[in-house]
């Protein structure tokens, strides 16, 4: 299994990471907080996640994401049973993201760790 981290980095690729998201069953680990994601960005990242069964950890610190970005999560979390661990923090969602979230956080039981 692989982690990857690409944290602290101006990565404006979301849709590379995508496209590596579909093409490896093998990546554990995806870390990349404060790397300038946008809620935009979320699309197709949870795209991907919908697909991929192998990710656990998903550290999306620091990017400004908002509420825009946590829609795009839910379409990922109702489907995606295999993500453990979750970090949002700093990501400009506010109550209106949060409760989007916790609807799909209901039907989804994998989920251990929200941060």
């Amino acid at each position: 299994m692989v982690t990857i981290s690409v944290s602290g980095h101006a990565l404006c690729l979301s849709k590379a990471i995508a496209d590596v998201l579909r093409a490896h069953d093998s990546i554990l680990e995806l870390h990349i907080g404060k790397t300038h994601i946008r809620g935009t960005d979320m699309s197709h990242i949870s795209a991907a996640l919908v697909e991929n069964y192998s990710v656990r950890v998903l550290d999306l610190r620091l990017n400004n994401i908002g509420n825009e970005g946590a829609a795009h999560l839910v379409k990922a979390l109702t489907s995606n049973k295999t993500l453990r661990q979750l970090n949002l923090s700093s990501t400009g969602i506010d109550a209106d993201g949060v409760n989007c979230l916790a609807d799909a956080l209901r039907t989804n039981v994998g989920l251990e760790d929200l941060d």
